[in-house]
C-alpha cells in the first residue's frame, strides 16, 4: 500500500514581507508597523554603527493611533523585534491610551550608521499576552549603565525608581504634600526648585540618592558618562547636576581628591558647564551652553586612563578638558542632583532621564541620543500598519507507509485549509509530523487522512 499527500503552499505564505520570519516570536501577533532609525544626513548624521543602543519610540495620535485602539489596556501585548525578526527588550514609560501617547525605550541591537532602512518592528494584537516591558533589560549593567532615573514615574511624593536593578532611588526632598510630577521632555518628570545653598534647605527642593551603599559608583577606571536633558527655569552661580562624594562634609566636597561634581553657570563661564574630576585641572566650557526655558541635551564622559574628559550639548562637542587620569577606587555614597554638599545655590528647573555609566561613551551616541529623542525628531520613524500574515509551517508532513518523500506544507494564521491525501490501494494509515508541529487550530483525521481546520496560534 503506497499512500501519497499533496503538499499546498498558500499564495499568502509566498507573499511574506522581507522582516517577516517563518515561526518567528511574534507571528501569532495580528498587526506590526516598521520602524526606521534614520542615521543618514537626513536624520541623525551618525556615520558609524552603535551597539546596544536604547531607541526612543514615540506614539502619538498622528503615527499610531490604530495601535491605541487595538492593543490591549496599557500596550501589554505590544512587542519589538529587530530586521532579522529576534525579540528586543523594551520598556514602556509611558502610555496614554485617551490622550494617544506613548513613550517607549527599545534596546537595539544595532543602529546602522549613514542608513535609513527598518531597523525594529512594534508589534500588536495578541490581547491575551501579558506585558514584557523591562527597564532592567534595557538599562543593564552589562551596557555599562550604573544607574539610569526617568523621573517623574511614581505616583506623589513615592520614591522615583531607578531603572538599573539595586541602584538607588531618587528621593524627592522638602517637596510638599499633593505634589504631582509634569511634563517633561520624555514622559513625565520632576520639578526642582530653590534659592541659595544650605540657609534654605527646608524648603528647597532635590533629588537625593540617600547616603546609599550601591558600590557601583566606586570605580571609573573603566570609563564614566553622565546623561541629561536639563530645562532651568533660573540659573543661579554653580548649580549643580549631580553630585558623586566619598564624603559629605563641606570641604572635602571641595577638595575631595575623588570627588565627581558637574555643575552649571560658573563665576567665569555663564550658562556653561563645568567638571570637577577629584582635584585635577578644573574646566568650565565657554558660556551659554545652557539656557533658561530651553532643553538642553548634555553629555559629560571620561574613557578612562589617561585622557581628556568631553563635553556634548546637544550632540555637539563642546569642550575638551586637560587630560585627566583615573580616580582612585572608593565608594561615593552621597549622591545628589539639584544640590550641592556645601553652600552653593539649588537648581531651580527640570532634569529628564538622568543616566550614569561605568564606560565612556563614544562622539556618535552621543550625537545619536540627542538626535533620536529630541521633540520632532527626523530620525525615529513608524511605517504604515501591515496586517502580519505569517506562514505557520510544518516542515515535514508524512504519513506512517512514507515511501514517498516528507512534504512540507506551509499555512496562514487565519486562513482554512483542506490537504486530503490520494489513497492507492487501500485503507488510510495515520498521519504523522516528522519535523515541526501542527499549528493550534489544525487537525488530522486518522480516518480519512484529511488534514484541516485554521491555524490561530504557529
Amino acid at each position: 500500500m503506497k499512500i501519497l499527500t499533496r503538499s499546498i503552499t498558500l499564495a499568502a505564505a509566498m507573499m511574506l514581507p522581507a522582516l517577516s520570519a517563518l515561526a518567528g516570536p511574534y507571528d501569532a501577533w495580528a498587526k506590526y508597523k516598521n520602524i526606521a532609525v534614520n542615521t543618514k544626513s537626513s536624520g541623525a548624521n551618525v556615520a558609524a554603527s552603535v551597539t546596544n543602543f536604547p531607541v526612543l519610540v514615540r506614539l502619538d495620535s498622528a503615527s499610531a493611533s490604530d495601535v491605541f485602539a487595538q492593543a490591549a489596556p496599557g500596550g501589554a501585548d505590544i512587542r519589538f523585534a529587530n530586521a532579522s525578526g529576534a525579540a528586543r527588550p523594551y520598556e514602556i514609560e509611558q502610555w496614554d491610551a485617551v490622550a494617544k501617547t506613548a513613550a517607549i525605550w527599545v534596546l537595539a541591537d544595532t543602529v546602522k550608521g549613514n542608513d535609513s532602512t527598518a531597523a525594529l518592528r512594534l508589534y500588536w494584537g495578541n490581547p491575551g499576552s501579558l506585558t514584557a516591558s523591562s527597564s532592567a533589560s534595557v538599562f543593564d549593567t552589562l551596557n555599562g549603565y550604573i544607574s539610569n532615573w526617568h523621573l517623574g514615574n511614581a505616583v506623589g511624593l513615592g520614591d522615583r525608581p531607578n531603572s538599573v536593578p539595586g541602584a538607588p532611588a531618587a528621593v524627592l526632598r522638602n517637596y510638599l504634600g499633593g505634589y504631582t510630577a509634569v511634563p517633561g521632555m520624555i514622559g513625565m518628570t520632576d520639578t526642582l526648585y530653590g534659592d541659595a545653598g544650605d540657609s534654605t534647605a527646608a524648603t528647597a527642593r532635590y533629588l537625593d540618592m540617600r547616603n546609599n551603599n550601591y558600590g557601583k559608583y566606586s570605580d571609573f577606571t573603566g570609563g564614566f558618562t553622565f546623561s541629561t536633558w536639563v530645562r532651568p527655569t533660573a540659573l543661579s552661580q554653580f548649580v549643580r547636576l549631580i553630585e558623586l562624594l566619598e564624603d559629605s562634609t563641606k570641604v572635602i566636597a571641595n577638595t575631595s581628591p575623588t570627588r565627581v561634581v558637574l555643575f552649571m553657570n560658573h563665576s567665569s563661564a555663564a550658562n556653561g558647564v563645568s567638571i570637577r574630576w577629584g582635584t585635577q585641572t578644573s574646566f568650565n566650557s565657554t558660556a551659554s551652553q545652557v539656557a533658561v526655558g530651553t532643553w538642553k541635551h548634555v553629555v559629560i564622559t571620561h574613557p578612562g586612563g589617561s585622557a581628556p574628559a568631553l563635553l556634548y550639548v546637544d550632540g555637539a562637542l563642546a569642550g575638551t578638558t586637560a587630560s585627566y587620569t583615573d580616580l582612585a577606587v572608593v565608594n561615593r555614597p552621597y549622591v545628589r542632583m539639584g544640590r550641592s554638599f556645601s553652600t552653593d545655590a539649588f537648581f531651580n528647573g527640570k532634569y529628564d532621564e538622568v543616566s550614569l555609566f561605568k564606560v565612556g561613551r563614544s562622539a556618535d551616541w552621543a550625537k545619536l541620543s540627542f538626535e533620536s529623542q529630541k521633540t520632532g525628531t527626523t530620525a525615529v520613524a513608524l511605517g504604515s500598519t501591515q496586517s502580519n500574515a505569517v506562514a505557520a509551517v510544518i516542515s515535514k508532513l508524512a504519513y506512517v507507509d512514507s515511501s514517498k518523500a516528507a512534504d512540507t506544507l506551509a499555512t496562514v494564521v487565519g486562513t482554512p485549509v483542506t490537504v486530503t491525501p490520494i489513497v492507492v490501494g487501500g485503507p488510510v494509515d495515520s498521519i504523522k509530523v516528522v519535523g515541526g508541529s501542527l499549528p493550534t487550530g489544525l487537525t488530522v483525521n486518522k480516518s480519512t487522512g484529511v488534514l484541516s481546520g485554521t491555524a490561530t496560534v504557529v
